[in-house]
């Protein structure tokens, strides 16, 4: 009688095969984006951590479709960017996962973004990738004033 002991880089790899198989069937776009995140993109890049979905985001993925630049549409959606990031893709959502794929791993790979939005207008979806711009605390005023 043979045992099967799966290595947990086996086991990382089944789940993912599943969940991109289920994924395939329907997946939304922040779904889709994410199991590509946690899977390194299938495998060809490391992994990266999820995104968080922002609704302010969302507008600015609407603003991104309605023909504003990637940049103007987050700070018309009131989002303080310090990068922004898009992807668009069109098709039905069983090949979401391949759409998003095509478009660009190296986009949605990137460790600098930290949160996401969509906006999905009959088989198109965009897709907007932002790491938030954050205030410098006051204590750090005297540093950043001598590196000035």
């Amino acid at each position: 009688m043979h045992r099967v002991f799966l290595t947990p880089q086996w086991r990382i790899l089944l789940l993912t095969i599943g969940l991109s198989a289920s994924l395939a069937s329907r997946a939304d776009p922040i779904s889709a984006l994410q199991t590509l995140r946690l899977g390194g993109c299938g495998g060809i890049l490391p992994a990266a951590r999820p995104l968080n979905h922002n609704s302010t985001l969302d507008r600015a993925a609407q603003q991104w479709a309605a023909g504003h630049s990637i940049a103007s549409a987050a700070e018309l959606s009131g989002y303080a960017a310090e990068a922004t990031l898009g992807l668009h893709i069109s098709g039905p959502e069983s090949s979401t996962i391949l759409a998003i794929k095509k478009s660009g791993c190296r986009t949605l790979m990137d460790q600098s973004m930290h949160d996401v939005g969509v906006y999905q207008r009959g088989l198109d979806s965009w897709l907007v990738l932002a790491a938030a711009y954050v205030v410098p605390a006051r204590a750090q005023a005297p540093v950043l004033a001598s590196r000035a």
